[in-house]
């Protein structure tokens, strides 16, 4: 068994590696500017700023990702021909 860089597994390591390091900065450098005293209006402005682009970026990618997906579930196409009926009974 062989790992490459294109395998599937390895490119979300990567990833996450990368993800995981820019979070664990971030932690970095709010724990050390958390030593300034600043204005609530500064932080409230600048955290509304923050917010509204996330929410964008959010819905962005969460209707990107429904467009994409849309074509490839398995949707039934066609006609009718060549179509099974499957009897199922479950139980508990």
């Amino acid at each position: 068994m062989s790992l490459h860089y294109g395998e599937p597994q390895v490119a979300v390591g990567i990833l996450f590696a990368v993800l995981a390091t820019l979070l664990a900065t971030i932690f970095v450098v709010v724990a050390r500017s958390a030593r300034e005293d600043i204005a609530y209006e500064q932080v409230q402005r600048v955290g509304y700023r923050i917010r509204r682009y996330w929410l964008t970026t959010l819905l962005g990618v969460g209707v990107g990702v429904i467009v994409l997906t849309f074509f490839y579930l398995p949707y039934a196409s066609g006609s009718a021909a060549g179509r099974k009926v499957v009897k199922v009974t479950a139980g508990q």
